[in-house]
């Protein structure tokens, strides 16, 4: 089963980005933050986005789960079907089954009510203070320079990965149906994964860093 932390991690820097960007928008009134946030708290508002995560992480993560056990046999109808004649009657209709299979083990009902735990939680979130804007922009070039790093390592982690890609590609080539093409595509994917895994480690802290910067920067 995949990391549940490779999963959610799902780029360095567009995380890191965006976590900054939520809390100097929120500090700043909610400009752009849209909803509940507009005006609440930053680091309260990141806390509740943060559990929206997990939450919904946890639940895709049970969804691939259960698709990886039960619709197996659906993936490789539909992949035999779809390579003979992606045009074709069988090819339509198992795709539908497996999409059918994979719907079964969607939960639905439970993404709602972690996006209605979030709504409130965001709701019940204190009114943001002033925000100093330069202040804020200070934060930012301070989280950059905190990530340098581990961008760095992501990207030369990915280059080794070069090789189980070039792998996948031609297993798959001969036959993407195949058990060899299936498990050399999710070993290149694992790598990747590994890669950015091994980023959030390396840049651990950084958030935590920006997140006390910006919280010192109400304006006077």
């Amino acid at each position: 089963m995949i990391g549940r932390k490779g999963y959610l991690f799902c780029t360095l820097t567009l995380v890191a980005a965006l976590a900054f960007a939520t809390a100097a928008e929120a500090q700043r009134g909610g400009r752009g933050g849209g909803g509940a946030a507009r005006g609440k708290d930053a680091m309260c508002v990141k806390s509740c986005r943060a559990d929206l995560k997990t939450c919904s992480g946890d639940l895709r993560a049970d969804a691939r789960a259960c698709i990886a056990d039960n619709c197996a046999d659906e993936g490789q109808v539909a992949c035999e079907a779809c390579t003979a004649d992606r045009d074709s009657a069988d090819c339509a209709t198992t795709r539908d089954e497996k999409r059918a299979c994979a719907s079964e083990c969607k939960d639905a009902d439970a993404l709602g009510l972690c996006k209605e735990e979030a709504r409130g939680c965001i709701a019940a979130c204190p009114d943001a203070q002033p925000f100093d804007r330069a202040c804020g922009r200070a934060c930012k070039a301070e989280l950059r320079e905190c990530k340098a790093p581990a961008r760095e390592a992501a990207a030369e982690c990915r280059d080794g990965c070069s090789g189980l890609a070039d792998a996948a590609s031609a297993a798959c080539e001969a036959d993407r149906c195949s058990e060899s093409c299936r498990e050399a595509r999710a070993e290149a994917k694992q790598c990747a994964r590994d890669c950015r895994t091994d980023a959030a480690d390396l840049a651990d802290g950084c958030g935590d860093a920006a997140e006390a910067c910006l919280a010192a920067c109400t304006a006077p």
